[in-house]
């Protein structure tokens, strides 16, 4: 019997198939996402019309297979299901034979007795693989999705929003968390409200088959728009939880700034955000100019947590998580900020050795129940400053002081060309 990872494993070795036609990463998750959305369109609520359904595909001749895709591709973007015309806005398949086509059908018959529930976390778990290839696309661990969603506590009625939502990793998340919770009362479930954007074309079509297949439907409009909350027209809501990840390669300083502004500016009175972020970006000149005193004297920052390395790819990044709230009274403003290193004294993280949540878990108990960080905490845990102290440093939101260790990224990079390289060889073998 095929277990959920061995099927993960078959699938990404199909991406092989494709390395001669110099095929990314990217282009590889997005061939497989259209042809999974014909395939699974029944299992997914949308009852296609004759002509666009699977079965009609997969009969073609093979002289005509590969234009017929064409064709079925530009009408599934005509649809009125907004979930399958999003997925498939501009879709042009790079496959250039029959051959190619019906490679990729044969890959995913593996599905053919895969339960739609365990579809979700197959499909997540392959875009976890295709992060590790792509330097783009960074996309966070399950297990440290998981530990900021159950420390932020989204609760229904809430509106959780990622205003940088990449695969949707951390709406999911929520989006679960919430119908676990409130399971046992149906009007509940449908309270829940999650929203999203992503700017990138082709990541927001990861992001809704991802939504999709982990079952996140929002009344009326998709949890996740593809448009940049920078520059859109289209005004988000204010949000009660924000979750986002402003991790991407190469780091945009400048970008990543104004989003963590965003993210400051778009919390309602008494809302609560958890922001994964590039270390090096608080050490920005426009950071520590204008957006720190903004996040210290309007928002209470009361935690950072600083990550280990080697848990994003590729293994240099340094982040670290930013939890803050917004006051409910007018004047509420940062008066102490709990500093925690989780980045020393860690196994080595990398592609061979992945994070889990027992490496979580000691943070997650030093945190607290309190998503508002209101629960009193051992300060032996942690290093604590306050905001005149911050300024006194130049605002160097590092500037306490942690036990400093050589780094293991290059050595971590190092292993893993090697591990490719030997992976190329036996390719070569192989054929």
């Amino acid at each position: 019997m095929n277990t959920l990872t061995t099927i993960v494993q078959k699938l990404w070795r199909a991406k092989l198939y494709f390395e001669q036609e110099q095929w990314s990463t990217h282009t590889y998750l997005i061939e497989v996402t259209w042809l999974l959305g014909l395939k699974l369109a029944p299992c997914l609520g949308n009852f296609l019309p004759f002509h666009l359904q699977w079965k009609t595909l997969i009969q073609q001749p093979a002289d005509t297979q590969l234009a017929y895709y064409q064709t079925v591709l530009q009408q599934m973007a005509r649809l009125d299901d907004p979930y399958f015309a999003s997925i498939y806005t501009q879709a042009d398949t790079k496959l250039k034979t029959t051959e190619q086509l019906q490679q990729l059908i044969s890959t995913l018959s593996i599905l053919d007795q895969i339960a739609i529930e365990e579809l979700g976390e197959i499909y997540e778990n392959l875009l976890q693989h295709g992060a590790q290839e792509n330097h783009k696309c960074v996309i966070p661990p399950c297990a440290l999705v998981d530990m900021l969603v159950i420390l932020m506590q989204p609760q229904s009625g809430e509106l959780v929003l990622d205003p940088f939502a990449g695969v949707g990793s951390l709406l999911i998340a929520a989006d679960q968390y919430m119908t676990v919770m409130c399971e046992d009362d149906y009007d509940l479930v449908h309270l829940q409200t999650v929203i999203g954007m992503e700017p990138e074309l082709h990541c927001h079509q990861l992001a809704l088959m991802n939504c999709l297949l982990h079952q996140v439907v929002i009344n009326e409009t998709l949890p996740i728009i593809w448009d940049d909350c920078l520059l859109s027209e289209y005004h988000l809501p204010l949000a009660d939880v924000i979750l986002s990840h402003l991790l991407f390669q190469p780091i945009d300083y400048q970008l990543c700034t104004e989003l963590i502004q965003y993210c400051m500016r778009q919390l309602k009175s008494g809302g609560r955000a958890a922001l994964i972020v590039p270390e090096e970006v608080l050490q920005f000149q426009y950071f520590k100019a204008e957006i720190c005193p903004e996040l210290l004297q309007t928002r209470v920052l009361h935690t950072v947590l600083r990550l280990p390395i080697g848990i994003f790819y590729p293994y240099e990044i340094k982040a670290c998580v930013l939890f803050f709230r917004r006051g409910e009274i007018l004047d509420e403003s940062t008066h102490q900020i709990y500093f925690y290193d989780l980045r020393h004294q860690q196994p080595v993280f990398g592609k061979q050795s992945h994070l889990k949540r027992e490496h979580l878990i000691q943070f997650e108990m030093a945190f607290g129940d309190d998503p508002n960080s209101y629960s009193n905490r051992n300060t032996q845990q942690w290093h604590c400053l306050k905001p005149d102290e911050l300024v006194d440093n130049n605002l160097n939101i590092f500037s306490c002081e942690f036990e400093e260790t050589t780094s293991n990224a290059s050595l971590l990079n190092m292993l893993d060309n090697a591990v490719n390289e030997l992976e190329d060889v036996q390719r070569i073998l192989r054929n």
